[in-house]
């Protein structure tokens, strides 16, 4: 299911609001659960803040906020 709510909306985007300010924040890095191997902990910015928050989610929903998080390759050299 978790692998579903990760594809089910591509329209939706792949943010975290901050818990402060409600602003967009950005994806820093995701990585393996200390205690759970089916979940991963991943780390948040808020620059307007300068705030990290970590949220545990699964790997599949980890995976999709890593893919958007992915800087588009520029197609010309």
């Amino acid at each position: 299911m978790a692998e579903e709510q990760a594809t089910a909306a591509p329209e939706q985007a792949m943010t975290a609001p901050c818990p402060k300010c409600r602003t967009e924040m950005i994806f820093v890095t995701s990585l393996p659960h200390p205690r759970s191997a089916q979940m991963q902990r991943t780390t948040f910015v808020c620059y307007r803040c300068n705030q990290t928050r970590s949220y545990s989610l699964s790997t599949p929903m980890a995976k999709a906020y890593e893919a958007a998080a992915r800087p588009v390759e520029d197609a010309h050299p």
